[in-house]
């Protein structure tokens, strides 16, 4: 049965998600205000609230953990284009 780990209020959204290496655990990254700057966070897969890691950062997505779960890697950061 499908349930919800995660539920993010407007105008937030989750822009990125990946499984811990031993699948107890959920990492994504969450924009609170809408702006780019997003959190990443960590849930537990059984349920529970959700924690902060204590990494912010602009356009913080492409989420990536190592095989041994000892190393999460992610982008940041947006690109700026301009016409002139």
């Amino acid at each position: 049965a499908w349930r919800d780990l995660v539920v993010v209020p407007a105008p937030g959204r989750i822009l990125s998600a990946a499984w811990t290496a031993d699948a107890t655990a959920m990492l994504y990254s969450v924009t609170r205000q809408g702006n780019g700057l997003a959190t990443l966070m960590r849930v537990p897969a059984g349920g529970g609230a959700a924690a902060s890691l204590g990494v912010e950062a602009e356009g913080l997505r492409d989420l990536a953990v190592s095989p041994d779960g000892a190393h999460v890697a992610w982008t940041a950061g947006w690109p700026r284009r301009q016409a002139w």
